[in-house]
């Protein structure tokens, strides 16, 4: 996934000027096409119809429209979501275990100090 979400990352950045990007609905809605796969599908199905009702609601239900399409709380609250379904919840225990045994190896300074230091925030 974090792949995915570097991915949909330079998207944005190449397509900053686009109204869609500045647009936290419709940015959220175009996160959610990129996901595709039988792991994923069920959940971004779910995300996109409770994305649409919390910004139209569902007047034959009686549900009444929570967010504008702009507001940043949507954003947050859908990656926060994101993160707690696909977070690797082992990934800080496996980097702590790599800096543990970390050596330097035949990496040059630069190699070892960069690999290092990405260690060291992956493990928190």
């Amino acid at each position: 996934m974090k792949q995915f979400t570097q991915e949909f990352t330079i998207y944005q950045m190449i397509n900053q000027d686009s109204p869609t990007m500045w647009n936290v609905y419709t940015c959220t809605a175009l996160f959610l096409s990129f996901m595709r796969g039988p792991a994923i599908n069920d959940w971004a199905l779910q995300q996109t119809e409770g994305l649409y009702t919390k910004c139209n609601g569902d007047p034959l239900n009686g549900i009444a429209p929570m967010y504008q399409m702009d507001d940043e709380q949507i954003w947050v609250e859908f990656s926060h979501e994101f993160r707690h379904a696909f977070a690797d919840t082992a990934s800080e225990q496996c980097a702590y275990g790599e800096l543990a045994s970390y050596t330097m190896g035949g990496s040059t300074i630069d190699e070892y100090v960069a690999h290092f230091k990405h260690l060291l925030q992956k493990a928190g």
